[in-house]
């Protein structure tokens, strides 16, 4: 079974809302530029386990006084293509999701 579109847009704003996504901040603080290479640093500096202790999403919280929708998709979206596409080449193509589909 498929999703529909409508769904895959509702699952994406929920992720939002459940996960955990790094701040503008903490971004520049680890001078990276999108939220797919804050992660790879925390991976990189040991600090993955940190940030996952220490930064537990309040649901009812975010959902009424959290950050805008907008910011916090865009940086879910960023690590969600930049996991796709395996070349680097800001596209994700089906080729992208066999080879990802090879690797994981």
């Amino acid at each position: 079974r498929h999703m529909h579109f409508l769904d895959f847009c509702e699952a994406l704003a929920r992720i939002t809302t459940f996960k955990c996504f790094p701040t503008d901040e903490e971004m520049a603080e680890r001078d990276v530029d999108n939220a797919a290479a804050f992660f790879d640093q925390l991976v990189k500096d040991g600090d993955m386990k940190w940030f996952a202790i220490t930064r537990r999403v309040d649901v009812k919280l975010e959902q009424t006084e959290g950050r805008e929708l907008a910011e916090v998709l865009e940086k879910c979206l960023s690590v969600v293509i930049k996991r796709l596409d395996l070349n680097n080449d800001g596209v994700v193509t089906k080729k992208d999701f066999e080879l990802r589909s090879k690797t994981s």
